[in-house]
C-alpha cells in the first residue's frame, strides 16, 4: 500500500474532540441546544477515535518492521505527557475543593490516582471514569497498543481472513452488548454500567474493524474511490439521531470505516486546510484537558467574571484551544522527541 500523508483524517480528529466537549459542557448552549438529539450523542466520537486508531496504526505499520518495545515507547511518548498533566490538574482541583469548598475526597481517591497513572482504570468497574473521566478511553487505547503487534501479525498473514474475523467480532460484540443492556438495564455509574460501556475488551471490535479498513482500501479501490464521504457523514448523522439501539459499543463502526477509507483514498482540499489540520493535531490535548480546564475555569468564573452559560462555554472553549495549542507546542512535541530519543 502506497504510504501518503492522511491530513484529512487528522482534521477529523479535531471535530470529533469538539463533539465530545459539546456533549460534556455545551448541550444547553445555543445553537447546540436547538439540536440536542444530535449533540447528545457526541460521546460517540470516542468510538470514531477507536476505529480511526485501528486504521491509522495498520496503515502506518502494514509494511514496516515493528519491534514491540520501540513501538510501545513511541505510543507512550505520544499519549503520556498530556495524559499525566490532565491527571495532576484534576488532583489539584480536587484538593482545592477539599481545602476551600469542604468537598471530601472520594473513598478510593488514592487508588483512583494509581489506577489512572497505570492506565488501568477502565478494567475496574467503579473506577473507569475516576479522576479525569475522559482518560478511560486512553486505558482502552493502551489495551489496543499491547495487542497491536499480534493483531498486525495476523493481518499480515492473511488480510482477507482478518477482515472477515473483524466483521464476525463486530457482530458478536453488538449482539452481546444489546443483550446485556436488555437483560440488566444498568443505571448510570453503576459497576455493571461501567463494565458494559468502558471495559477495554468490549471496544476491541471498533479497533479491529478500523484495521480491516486498510484491507478494504487496498482490495476494493474502486468501491472506496466512488464512496462519497459527504453522503456517509450525512448517514452517520441520521443514524446518531434515529437509530434506537445503544451505539456506544461501536454500532456505527462500519460507517466510520467507510468514512475513514473514503477520506484516506482522496485528497480533500477542505480538510487539508492548514488550520483544520492543526486543529486535529492539538485535538488530543483538547480531549484530555477538557475536564480540568473547564472545571478550573468554572471555579474562576464563579468568583470573578460570573459569565452566563453561553458566554462562559465559548470563553472556556477558546481558552481550552489556546491551552491545548500551548501544550502541543511545549509539552507534547518536545517530550515525545526526548522520550523517543
Amino acid at each position: 500500500m502506497e504510504q501518503k500523508q492522511l491530513s484529512s483524517l487528522t482534521a477529523t480528529r479535531g471535530f470529533a474532540a469538539l463533539m465530545v466537549v459539546i456533549f460534556h459542557f455545551g448541550m444547553n448552549c445555543y445553537p447546540f441546544s436547538e439540536a440536542q438529539r444530535f449533540f447528545s450523542k457526541g460521546n460517540l466520537a470516542v468510538s470514531y477515535f477507536f476505529t480511526l486508531s485501528g486504521f491509522i496504526m495498520c496503515y502506518t505499520y502494514a509494511n514496516k518492521e515493528i519491534g514491540f518495545s520501540s513501538f510501545l515507547r513511541k505510543r507512550m511518548a505520544r499519549i503520556l505527557p498530556v495524559y499525566i498533566l490532565g491527571i495532576w490538574l484534576m488532583v489539584a482541583y480536587v484538593c482545592y475543593n477539599l481545602r476551600f469548598n469542604n468537598i471530601p475526597l472520594a473513598k478510593d481517591f488514592m487508588t483512583d490516582i494509581v489506577l489512572n497513572i497505570g492506565l488501568l482504570q477502565a478494567y475496574i468497574p467503579g473506577h473507569a471514569i475516576s479522576i479525569n473521566s475522559p482518560g478511560w478511553s486512553l486505558s482502552v487505547e493502551m489495551f489496543f497498543y499491547l495487542l497491536f503487534p499480534l493483531l498486525l501479525l495476523l493481518y499480515r498473514k492473511n488480510a482477507k481472513n482478518f477482515f472477515i474475523a473483524a466483521i464476525c467480532l463486530y457482530l458478536l460484540s453488538q449482539v452481546s452488548h444489546l443483550r446485556l443492556l436488555e437483560a440488566y438495564h444498568p443505571d448510570y455509574q453503576t459497576k455493571l454500567h461501567e463494565f458494559i460501556y468502558y471495559f477495554p475488551l468490549n471496544h476491541l471490535n471498533e479497533f479491529v474493524l478500523g484495521m480491516g479498513g486498510c484491507y478494504l482500501m487496498q482490495q476494493y479501490p474502486k468501491l472506496v474511490n466512488y464512496t462519497s464521504s459527504f453522503i456517509i457523514i450525512i448517514v452517520i448523522g441520521f443514524a446518531l439521531v434515529y437509530v434506537p439501539w445503544s451505539k456506544h459499543n461501536g454500532l456505527l463502526a462500519p460507517l466510520f470505516v467507510l468514512f475513514i477509507v473514503s477520506l484516506a483514498a482522496r485528497n480533500n482540499r477542505l480538510l487539508n486546510n492548514k488550520i483544520l489540520v492543526y486543529f486535529g493535531e492539538i485535538s488530543y490535548s483538547v480531549y484530555i484537558l477538557q475536564m480540568p480546564v473547564y472545571l478550573i475555569l468554572l471555579e474562576v468564573n464563579k468568583y470573578t467574571l460570573q459569565l452566563g452559560e453561553n458566554k462562559f462555554f465559548y470563553s472556556a472553549v477558546a481558552i481550552l484551544l489556546l491551552t491545548s495549542s500551548f501544550c502541543y507546542r511545549f509539552i507534547e512535541q518536545p517530550l515525545r522527541k526526548r522520550i523517543n530519543g
